[in-house]
């Protein structure tokens, strides 16, 4: 969508595609339909970091289209056995449509509709995946890689009901500097992996941990852990949460008592748009 100041914003289409033996409800006045978060991260420098996020797209409509298997159509109100549906990318991004996330249970998936939370909004950024320029400028980051990664979660198939794994796909993007950032595709969708998988699948050398949580969803951490020679050590961390809805509050690395530390760096996404 354009530069505006330090930052831009963007939005990427998705298709969601109903696996299952039962039709999917999909009703645009309540809160049964899905919400699509859509987040962006870097590997960097040997760290995987996400830069950036938007306000959660919502569901009005199901196409019933053909692209996962077989589809049995049942109407826009509800996705059918073996159906898929397309957002594209500027529906994605259509601000009227985008709510917070603060709102939604991420286990249970349950959110109120409308949305409470409602501030007025102007510009190109607003409620989309706002990034910092610096971030994606290709003269600062020479050598990163990109990843976009899309949720959908509804109160009818979420962690609570024992089907959040499968709601995630990631795809590396790459961006070229210009007026505004060109977006190209990298290779194809991987379909039911989360955007931590990215970092493995480029270095198999990371390390990916689950914390299924009691009566909540699951929080990730990958790391790596790197010999840099005399004695030296660099060791990265990404947490994820993919559906937890207690979430994270602190994150703490246990160091013996004779072991100095250097160079010591964190980073996490803004929240944006009030």
């Amino acid at each position: 969508h354009g530069k505006s100041g330090s930052q831009s914003s963007f939005s990427f289409g998705s298709v969601s595609c109903n696996i299952g033996n039962d039709e999917l409800t999909w009703t645009s006045w309540n809160n049964n339909h899905p919400v699509i978060s859509t987040n962006l991260f870097r590997l960097k420098d040997g760290m995987f970091e996400q830069i950036g996020l938007n306000w959660v797209k919502h569901g009005f409509a199901a196409l019933d289209q053909s692209l996962c298997n077989t589809c049995n159509p049942t109407g826009s109100g509800t996705l059918g056995v073996g159906c898929s549906d397309p957002y594209s990318a500027w529906l994605n991004g259509f601000q009227s449509d985008l709510g917070p996330r603060s709102e939604i249970n991420a286990y249970s998936g349950y959110f109120p509709y409308p949305p409470v939370l409602d501030p007025s909004y102007s510009g190109r950024l607003a409620r989309r995946v706002i990034v910092d320029n610096d971030d994606l400028d290709q003269t600062l980051n020479a050598g990163a890689r990109y990843f976009v990664e899309i949720q959908y979660l509804t109160p009818e198939d979420c962690a609570m009901q024992g089907n959040g794994a499968n709601n995630v796909s990631w795809r590396e993007v790459a961006f070229s500097n210009g007026s505004s950032f060109g977006v190209s595709f990298v290779g194809n969708t991987h379909r039911e992996e989360y955007a931590i998988d990215a970092w493995k699948s480029v270095d198999p050398n990371v390390t990916i941990s689950e914390l299924q949580l009691p009566n909540d969803g699951s929080a990730f951490v990958a790391s790596k852990a790197t010999d840099l020679g005399n004695g030296d050590w660099h060791y990265s961390y990404t947490v994820y949460n993919r559906d937890s809805d207690v979430s994270v509050r602190a994150f703490a690395v246990p160091i013996r008592p004779n072991v100095v530390l250097s160079n010591q760096y964190f980073n996490d996404v803004d929240y944006h748009s009030d």
